[in-house]
């Protein structure tokens, strides 16, 4: 709100950015992106999964901030907070049964597919970080375009082959409000 009311303007930029709030971390973090003259609209995935497959157990979504301290677990700060910047929209999916470990799909679009190709990097090298501390599970990072899929805890062949197909045919809408609550 301080950034948004400096520039002569009074008090017009603080009622702005109090008239449309952030929808994202993104715009918390960049306001510009969200007050500029053409907003940049965080994406809403919605992954598409072959009829017959299991139901995920939770959903929800990182945002660029969450990104940003997942990868700070195993890079330096500046380079985790270049490689989750060009942020547009994710989703991550939790899957789980009494028969089998849990899983989990995290897919995310980005602003260009360089900034796709940067957190393409990054994953693998949080990977790496993941399993040289002793984690076990498989992870698998694809990309397609502007598009990442993280998989962990589904075999490789298994995520190679769904991975990029998640990734085409997943629905997107740009959220320019925010979600409507349910009165309780």
């Amino acid at each position: 709100c301080l950034e948004a009311g400096q520039g002569g303007e009074g008090f017009k930029g603080v009622d702005a950015a109090f008239a449309l709030p952030p929808l994202s971390t993104e715009q918390v973090i960049h306001p510009e992106k969200r007050l500029g003259g053409e907003p940049d609209w965080p994406q809403v995935l919605e992954p598409r999964f072959d009829a017959g497959a299991s139901s995920p157990i939770y959903t929800n979504t990182l945002g660029e901030l969450f990104t940003r301290v997942m990868l700070e677990s195993a890079m330096k700060k500046r380079t985790a907070k270049k490689a989750a910047a060009g942020w547009d929209g994710d989703r991550y999916m939790l899957f789980g049964s009494d028969n089998a470990p849990d899983s989990l799909v995290w897919v995310s679009t980005w602003d260009t597919e360089d900034d796709a190709k940067e957190l393409e990097a990054a994953l693998e090298t949080w990977v790496g970080k993941r399993t040289e501390g002793g984690d076990r599970a498989v992870h698998v990072v694809t990309r397609r375009g502007v598009d990442v899929a993280l998989t962990i805890g589904i075999d490789v062949a298994r995520a190679q082959e769904f991975a990029p197909t998640i990734l085409k045919d997943m629905k997107r809408t740009e959220r320019t409000a925010l979600p409507k609550r349910s009165a309780k």
